[in-house]
């Protein structure tokens, strides 16, 4: 889900796109609200323990283990709010097909192989949401169901209530401007083992983590730097989360991201992040022809574009005409070159750098401007704001008949 390829690269270079973050210390002050992708913790669940599901589900062992989760975070004082994906947006409608597509064909193989090696499959389970929606509501949390995707709902609860962190496994919330964290699950250090836990589920999360230790990442492609302990944490830090190792048991960490930052690093400014997404390729825009022939006109020559490929041209090529000039210490240009003017970072809306048809920008315009939750956010209050008026526009004709038929009661009263 998301920007292709953009969760991965971002992981490759943790340290420079993120913070480390103690939950547990955050919630000391205040109780914490923190957000829940209902589909994306699932599959987390799916992918982490690889339990197998064929022959019915095991929805005994979902509900413990989604149970554990939540109590965990209550007792570190952190309220949770689950949201889940309703209908299909039309826009997504051919991502969605194929992602089907991909499941018959992942189920098909399992059937069709008389002792299949393994029976883990990411296809979940027919009645998992249901199962989970009753957890979620028995042990106190909040629970809601999204008309259609549930990314935009989520980005815009962060501005209808105080909302500290978004977990979830999609790269779209690299790009929503929110005040809230995004967290990624991968980036989530809880500890889900207590005396109750199934265990299947622990030995397959051992083994899922063993096997992640041994996993070697890509280095970034500029000049690596290390995050520095604060005083009195240890040298040795966790892969996923850059947390001390020595940490206190039952507390939770994380990596917090933020578009600021994102943007920052990218070097342009965050307005610009969402044409970035559409350039690069989201569940939207990927497979259109003529952003597949931008991304060709600003990658290198003989270059395979791999997705991280397209990412760092299509970053290269937005820096160039809406980055911000050379800071302290970075490499500038000579003296005798004129520094180039950039360019008003929302005339990127346009999609006038590239020569797209108009019904290509059409497109592209509409979904860049969705990612910009605080427009959506002043048209619900404008749309809040014009039913208040319709309402009382027809409480006053209301008003306005009631006393001719008032006077007809009070005639034929005294007549009577």
């Amino acid at each position: 889900m998301g920007v292709a390829g953009l969760l991965s690269f971002i992981q490759e270079h943790l340290s420079k796109f993120s913070v480390p973050l103690n939950l547990s210390q955050e919630a000391k002050a205040e109780k914490l609200n923190v957000v829940v992708d209902g589909y994306g913790l699932l599959y987390f669940f799916l992918e982490k323990y690889r339990v197998d599901w064929l022959n019915g589900g095991r929805y005994a062992e979902l509900y413990d283990l989604l149970a554990l989760f939540i109590r965990k975070f209550q007792q570190q004082n952190i309220h949770l709010i689950f949201i889940f994906d309703g209908m299909v947006d039309r826009a997504k409608k051919e991502t969605s097909l194929e992602r089907r597509v991909l499941d018959v064909k992942e189920a098909a193989k399992i059937w069709s192989d008389s002792s299949p090696s393994s029976t883990w499959t990411r296809i979940l389970p027919f009645f998992a949401e249901h199962i989970a929606t009753k957890c979620i509501k028995t042990h106190g949390a909040e629970v809601y169901t999204s008309t259609y995707e549930a990314d935009f709902d989520i980005g815009q609860l962060c501005f209808d209530r105080k909302i500290f962190a978004i977990l979830a496994n999609d790269s779209d919330f690299f790009i929503f401007s929110i005040p809230s964290y995004y967290i990624s699950f991968r980036n989530l250090d809880i500890d889900l083992k207590s005396d109750s836990t199934p265990a299947a589920l622990t030995a397959s999360s051992e083994s899922t983590e063993s096997a992640a230790t041994t996993t070697t990442t890509t280095t970034p492609p500029t000049t690596t730097t290390t995050e520095t302990p604060a005083s009195g944490e240890a040298s040795a830090t966790s892969a996923a989360t850059g947390v001390s190792e020595e940490r206190k048991p039952g507390e939770i960490y994380a990596r917090g991201f933020k578009a600021e930052k994102t943007a920052k690093l990218l070097n342009f400014p965050p307005e610009i992040l969402p044409v970035f997404a559409c350039l690069v390729g989201n569940d939207t825009t990927r497979n259109h022809a003529e952003v597949k022939n931008f991304q060709q006109s600003v990658l290198p020559p003989k270059s395979k574009a791999r997705s991280h490929d397209i990412i760092i041209a299509v970053a290269s090529f937005l820096s160039a005409r809406y980055g911000s000039p050379a800071e302290e210490g970075e490499e500038k240009k000579p003296e005798d070159e004129p520094a180039k003017e950039k360019e008003d970072p929302m005339t990127a809306y346009n999609f006038d750098f590239f020569s797209f048809s108009q019904a290509a920008k059409n497109s592209l315009q509409y979904v860049a401007k969705r990612y910009l939750l605080c427009e959506k956010h002043d048209m619900e209050e404008k749309r809040k704001k014009e039913e208040k008026e319709h309402l009382k526009m027809l409480a006053l004709r209301a008003l306005q008949l009631a006393p001719p038929a008032r006077k007809k009661q009070e005639k034929k009263g005294e007549q009577q």
